[in-house]
């Protein structure tokens, strides 16, 4: 297998304690080879009601993944 992959996710998270929400979406690319991928993601926010210093401007994400 050689193929390139687009790479799309959405992620939300609740933070109950202080009654907080966040909402990303990420956007990437993934390369499979045999049993290995190789995934590039960057992450931005669609919404967030986070305090200022929890609050995120992106994410980059890198990652490999082997298939047993």
């Amino acid at each position: 297998v050689r193929q390139i992959n687009l790479y799309f996710e959405y992620q939300s998270s609740y933070f109950t304690a202080q009654r907080r929400y966040a909402l990303w979406y990420a956007q990437g690319l993934q390369y499979a080879v045999g049993r290995v991928t190789i995934d590039v993601a960057v992450q931005l926010p669609l919404y967030q009601s986070l305090l200022p210093t929890m609050r995120r401007r992106y994410s980059l994400y890198l990652g490999m993944r082997f298939v047993i």
